[in-house]
């Protein structure tokens, strides 16, 4: 079940990349949303396959303007990754940039 998952985010993230680029942002947040909805229903927590898309989820959202819920999403993330990965792991740095930028 874990690769068929991995499919179907990997597939639905590469759906809401060609979307974001193409400035359809809101399209992107409601991709995002079910990769995540995938992820969180089939995978562990610390996975980072679902890391991954929860942070691409908190930029779409940053990208559409929907700040609250974008700062919700990545705290989660970087909650996430502080007690899962190691302490100068650059994916943490990443994650705590795109949240910074809730507060810009």
């Amino acid at each position: 079940m874990h690769l068929d998952a991995r499919k179907k985010i990997a597939d639905l993230d590469a759906q809401s990349a060609k979307l974001e680029e193409e400035g359809h942002y809101s399209d992107t947040v409601k991709i995002l949303k079910r990769a995540v909805e995938i992820a969180e229903s089939n995978l562990e927590e610390e996975d980072e396959d679902r890391l991954r898309v929860c942070h691409f989820l908190g930029h779409a959202f940053i990208r559409n303007g929907q700040l609250m819920e974008a700062e919700s999403v990545l705290e989660n993330v970087v909650m996430t990754k502080r007690r899962t990965l190691e302490k100068d792991d650059p994916s943490l740095a990443a994650t705590m940039y795109t949240l910074g930028r809730c507060y810009l």
